[in-house]
């Protein structure tokens, strides 16, 4: 009978906010090099789960900021996207 894997889960959303204070923690903690092998792998896969989600918050945040570009002649703002 074949294993079946573990599924991975994503740990909740957190702000980007919260996910740098921990992210900044894990770092801290993985280079004081103190913990045992697999704590630290834990560690540094919960880091890599935090930096995707923070990366996947930057992405949509830039795709939501628009850049004024003028102003037509009805006073109107014109916009394009944020590149």
């Amino acid at each position: 009978m074949a294993k079946k894997r573990a599924q991975k889960t994503e740990p909740p959303k957190l702000s980007i906010e919260e996910s740098m204070g921990e992210l900044q923690d894990i770092v801290r903690v993985l280079e004081e090099g103190e913990e045992p092998l697999e704590s630290s792998l834990k560690r540094f896969e919960r880091g890599m789960c935090l930096l995707r989600q923070c990366h996947e918050q930057l992405e949509s945040a830039a795709a939501r900021i628009e850049m004024l570009t003028s102003v037509d002649a009805d006073g109107n703002p014109r916009t394009k996207p944020f590149d």
